[in-house]
């Protein structure tokens, strides 16, 4: 079995689960409902127009049953609205009313007022819609935590990383992060490969350069990060500033940094900034046809995460399952 694979059998470790799917009258995301609820893995919120998705289930041959569906326009949004007035408060009040009828905010409302677990979006929303959601509702975990966002991806070829699992960050959410921000992207994706994955970190700072076969304003941010990692966390394997071949492959390893302590057989992915993140996910996604579960995200209050709009029902499905098991991981 994947690492992928062992999140149902992990999940079922946390039962009781309530986990919302914002975007409710999305086929895709009803079928992904319909299955989890089948397989007793959580107890499943469908956010959207009752009659829709009651009208879609049937068309479908779907069973709703145990399924909770919240209508925007049928509940009594005054707590909500009370609610988002207090953690908004540049808003007036109608745009706080307006807010609530938004499938997204509404679920990250009842997440933060402890009706659900997790909460599951972008189908149909687009990522930005749903980090900026986070942000202004959910929050960070504190005034210092960095969000970031991480792609779980599992090759069929086991020869590399973790016995073919990666976890690649940050693809989704930090433009040109600092060194200090590099740093805190790898320490908290060490945190997932952990608690989450079962895996030990084995964690690559990614460059253009191999330990300064190319000395530059941006290899010289990638060492920075290298420090500060290893002043925070003294036990982790990491390695950097790495090539990509260097940091997967055992014999590129031995040629161009044989002290390396990644020996070719990194399982984490630190790239440099967002467009080499997204670029690297989207390349190894479509042409090693790799499952690619993402972005998911790492740093809010709650557990929130992202889909691509262009997933299918089975990554909906992976990305529900990282939500459960998100609400376990307590860090190092």
């Amino acid at each position: 079995m994947t690492k992928i694979d062992n999140l149902i059998e992990k999940a079922k470790r946390n039962p009781n689960k309530k986990i919302i799917l914002a975007e409710g009258e999305d086929l895709r995301v009803l079928k992904a409902a319909c299955f989890l609820t089948s397989k007793d893995v959580a107890d499943m919120i469908l956010i959207g127009n009752t009659e829709n998705i009651e009208v879609l289930a049937e068309k479908n041959k779907l069973t709703l049953n145990d399924i909770k569906i919240i209508d925007p326009n049928l509940i009594n949004q005054i707590k909500y609205v009370e609610f988002l007035k207090k953690r908004i408060s540049n808003l007036d009040e109608l745009s706080i009313k307006e807010m609530v009828k938004d499938n997204l905010s509404l679920a990250c409302s009842m997440l933060c007022l402890n009706e659900a677990d997790g909460v599951v979006a972008g189908a149909q929303y687009k990522s930005a819609a749903v980090m900026k959601a986070g942000l202004k509702i959910v929050k960070p975990k504190t005034k210092d935590t960095l969000v970031s966002s991480f792609f779980a991806i599992q090759l069929d070829n086991k020869n590399f990383g973790d016995d073919g699992f990666f976890l690649f960050a940050d693809c989704g959410m930090n433009l040109s992060p600092s060194s200090e921000e590099l740093a805190e992207i790898a320490l908290s994706t060490a945190e997932v490969a952990i608690n989450i994955f079962d895996m030990e970190p084995k964690i690559a700072l990614l460059s253009h350069s191999t330990y300064g076969s190319a000395i530059n304003e941006k290899s010289l941010k990638i060492k920075k990060a290298l420090e500060i990692v290893n002043n925070k966390k003294k036990d982790l394997i990491i390695a950097g500033e790495i090539q990509l071949d260097a940091a997967i492959v055992p014999e590129v390893s031995f040629i161009k940094c044989p002290d390396s302590p990644l020996q070719g057989k990194a399982n984490i992915l630190i790239f440099p900034d967002v467009d080499s993140g997204n670029i690297g996910y989207k390349l190894v996604e479509r042409l090693a046809n790799a499952k690619a579960i993402g972005p998911l995200c790492r740093g809010f209050s709650k557990p929130l995460n992202d889909l691509s709009r262009s997933c299918h029902v089975e990554d909906i499905i992976n990305a529900v399952l990282v939500t459960i098991n998100q609400g376990e991981d307590n860090g190092f």
